[in-house]
C-alpha cells in the first residue's frame, strides 16, 4: 500500500540455555570460547552467552558480582568469566547461548570454580559440587508463572540476592540516624526494584535509587551480627491502603513483577528482643522527598498518599547496658 515502510526480516536468534546449581558461596563461572558460526542480527553480534539469575521458588537468585565481558553480564563469543555469590542454602545461574538461526544455538561449555575456599561445598556433611543441568531455553522462564506470592495472603517467598549498585550521587548515604546504642549491628537489605530486578545492599546508609524514581517493589532485611534473621520483622504499605502482615527470617515481603510499589514500610525487633535493641529507619519517596527516622515499629511513610518508596536508610543498635 502507498506510504507503507516496509521492515527488512532480520534472520532468527538460535538460544539454548543451561540450569547450573551452585552451593553457598562465591564461585567463578567459565564459559569457554563458542565454535558457532559468526553473525549479527539488527546489530547484535553472535555468537553471545548471558549469564542472569532466574526466578525460582526453591532458592534465592544469586548475585552476579562481575563479569569480563563489556556489557554487564553478557560475554562475547570468546567467552570468559563470571564472579557469582550464592546465598545460604544455595542458588541458580542460567547461562544463555544466542547464535545466529538456522543452526542450533551452540552449547555453553561451563566450569565453576569456588573461590572463596578451596574446600568441596558441603551440606549436612555431605559433599555436594555444583551440578548442571540443561533445558530448553523458554522451558519454564515466564516470571509470571513462576511467581504468584500476594502481599497478603503469601509472604513466604525467600529474598532475591541483590548486587551492590556502586555509590554516587544518587546513592551516598545521608548523615547517620540519631540513636542511643553502644554498638551497631550489621545488616543486609534485599531489594526487588522496577527495571533492575532483585538487588542486595549491605545496610549501611541508603539502600536503593535516591532521585532515580525506580520503585520498590518487595524488600527483606536479614541482621549479620548477633541476633538470628527471625529477630527483626518488617512489614510493607502498598497503594489503596494494603498492607502486609510482619514477617521475618529474611523472607520478602511486597511483590516480584507485579508493578505495585511500596508505599511504605515499618521495621520492628521481635519481642524478646525489644528491650535491647533498636531499629531506627528512613524512606526517601519519589515526591514527599524523605521521612523519619521512624523507630521500633513506627510506620514510615509519605506525605503524599501512595507517593512510591524508592530508597531505605536503617541502623540496628544495642541499647547501652544491654
Amino acid at each position: 500500500m502507498p506510504g507503507q515502510v516496509a521492515a527488512a526480516a532480520e534472520p532468527p536468534i538460535a538460544a539454548s540455555a543451561k540450569l547450573v546449581e551452585l552451593e553457598e558461596g562465591l564461585f567463578a563461572v567459565s564459559i569457554r570460547e563458542s565454535g558457532g558460526a559468526p553473525g549479527e542480527v539488527s546489530g547484535i553480534v553472535l555468537p553471545a552467552f548471558h549469564v542472569t539469575a532466574p526466578p525460582s521458588e526453591r532458592f534465592d537468585p544469586v548475585d552476579i558480582l562481575m563479569a569480563s565481558g563489556e556489557w554487564d553480564s553478557w560475554l562475547g563469543r570468546q567467552g570468559g568469566v563470571a564472579v557469582v555469590r550464592s546465598p545460604p542454602g544455595g542458588g541458580q545461574i542460567l547461562v544463555t547461548s544466542f547464535g545466529v538461526g538456522g543452526d542450533a544455538a551452540p552449547d555453553a561449555q561451563v566450569e565453576i570454580r569456588r573461590v572463596d575456599d578451596p574446600a568441596t561445598p558441603r551440606v549436612n556433611g555431605q559433599s555436594r559440587a555444583p551440578r548442571a543441568v540443561a533445558r530448553p531455553a523458554t522451558a519454564g522462564l515466564e516470571p509470571s508463572a513462576a511467581r504468584r506470592e500476594s502481599a497478603s495472603a503469601r509472604p513466604e517467598p525467600a529474598p532475591g540476592r541483590f548486587e551492590p549498585i556502586p555509590s554516587g550521587p544518587e546513592t551516598a548515604p545521608l548523615p547517620r540516624l540519631q540513636a542511643t546504642a553502644a554498638r551497631e549491628l550489621r545488616t543486609e537489605v534485599a531489594l526487588h526494584m522496577e527495571r533492575l530486578g532483585d538487588r542486595r545492599y549491605p545496610g549501611q546508609g541508603w539502600v536503593g535509587n535516591r532521585g532515580q524514581r525506580l520503585r520498590i517493589e518487595a524488600f527483606s532485611i536479614r541482621p549479620l551480627d548477633v541476633l538470628s534473621p527471625s529477630d527483626i520483622e518488617y512489614k510493607a504499605f502498598g497503594p489503596d491502603g494494603r498492607e502486609t502482615p510482619w514477617v521475618s527470617d529474611g523472607r520478602l515481603c511486597g511483590t516480584r513483577g507485579r508493578g505495585l510499589p511500596l508505599t511504605g514500610f515499618a521495621l520492628r525487633l521481635a519481642a524478646p528482643m525489644r528491650d535491647r535493641f533498636d531499629v531506627v529507619y528512613q524512606g526517601s519517596f519519589f515526591d514527599s522527598g524523605i521521612i523519619g527516622p521512624s523507630r521500633n515499629g513506627e510506620p514510615c511513610v509519605p506525605t503524599i498518599p501512595d507517593d512510591p518508596l524508592e530508597a531505605i536508610n536503617l541502623r540496628l543498635v544495642e541499647r547501652p547496658g544491654s
